[in-house]
């Protein structure tokens, strides 16, 4: 069977990142191909991922975090993973060596140049990659705007890209109307995959859950305005806050570290959900889970898409004192409708993978 590279961010501890990674990776291997995470990053990248993850005043923080690493990497050594490569010239040599004729450039915002990293991978864009054929699939912009000046290191690896496939309508904007190049629509690649019907997770979501107790998850960071609020939100609808994966001081409840795996059995389980991150949303809807989110100007760009695509703006607030008045409890959204369109974009989203990994 052909082998398939996916150069994304698969490694960073952010359940979001890996499970993209992983419906991406599981989704190429059902369609009948050899997936290989490529693990390429820059020196200058690693050692500042390094310091936000590691080199932190507060303990508590860096602990963590090393034992999120740990989690995540028990859930790696179980997926074709290259090795870690700093260099293009030794990353290509891999690739030829290994007969990896197609690489896959994404899912995720791993084309946003003003990233929180404050680094860059060029190669994420193609830059560099010599004699292969590179798709994106649900690859995205994210922050970055039509008016931001583009490093010559993207317009150059655009350049070699064959086939584009977006995850938002400013990814596609930019890449039709500054690049002049046509792209589609398709879905992240968490809502392609069924997490329930497979083994390798139940095997490793392992964590046990009150089913007994009502809770709502907190997924985000959260100041101590809003922590207010969403804690007299949460007694007066007798819910249990748990803030999940990121420590938010004001809630008595963290639960930090978690696997991916434990994370998406927290989402399943919950009663209601307040999130302000793009796959918390995501997730939300999978699970048909009533639910607010926050819409940050940093992800104003990709989460506007799904609130194009699902009509969910009335479960968005705009500041702490909307959690009352925007949103009522006891009436959800309408699931039918939405879980109509998930199936329809998602069969779109398969067909348009699988058309371009074929042309190419």
């Amino acid at each position: 069977m052909e082998k398939v590279g996916i150069l994304t961010t698969f490694d960073e501890l952010n359940p979001g990142a890996f499970l993209q990674a992983y419906s991406l990776y599981r989704v190429i291997e059902d369609l009948g191909y050899v997936p290989i995470l490529i693990h390429h990053k820059t020196i200058p990248y690693l050692a500042k991922e390094f310091k936000i993850y590691f080199l932190n005043k507060n303990p508590v923080y860096i602990m963590d975090n090393i034992i999120k690493y740990h989690k995540f990497r028990s859930l790696w050594r179980h997926l074709q993973i290259s090795p870690l490569f700093f260099s293009l010239e030794s990353l290509n040599k891999y690739l030829e060596n290994e007969s990896i004729k197609t690489v896959v450039l994404g899912s995720d915002e791993i084309w946003n140049f003003k990233n929180a990293i404050g680094a860059n991978i060029p190669a994420f864009w193609g830059y560099g990659l010599n004699r292969v054929r590179l798709l994106t699939y649900a690859v995205s912009f994210g922050s970055v705007s039509m008016n931001d000046k583009f490093p010559n290191f993207v317009i150059k690896g655009l350049s070699k890209v064959r086939q584009f496939l977006a995850r938002d309508f400013n990814t596609k904007n930019i890449l039709e109307q500054k690049f002049s190049k046509p792209s589609l629509i398709v879905l992240d690649p968490t809502f392609l995959w069924n997490f329930e019907d497979d083994a390798f997770v139940r095997a490793y979501s392992k964590i046990i859950i009150n089913k007994d107790k009502k809770y709502c998850i907190v997924y985000g960071f959260f100041d101590s305005v809003w922590g207010k609020y969403i804690l007299d939100f949460c007694t007066t609808k007798g819910l249990t806050p748990i803030s999940l994966f990121y420590r938010n001081n004001w809630c008595k409840v963290n639960i930090i570290r978690i696997s991916p795996f434990d994370w998406i059995k927290f989402f399943k389980k919950a009663e209601f959900i307040i999130t302000n991150m793009y796959h918390g949303i995501i997730f939300a809807l999978k699970y048909k889970k009533n639910f607010i989110f926050q819409l940050t100007p940093y992800r104003l760009n990709k989460i506007s898409t799904l609130i194009k695509l699902f009509d969910i703006d009335r479960s968005m607030v705009e500041s702490p004192q909307g959690l009352y008045n925007h949103y009522d409890y006891n009436t959800t959204l309408d699931y039918g409708s939405i879980d109509r369109k998930i199936n329809e974009l998602k069969n779109k989203s398969l067909n348009a993978l699988l058309s371009s990994l074929q042309m190419l």
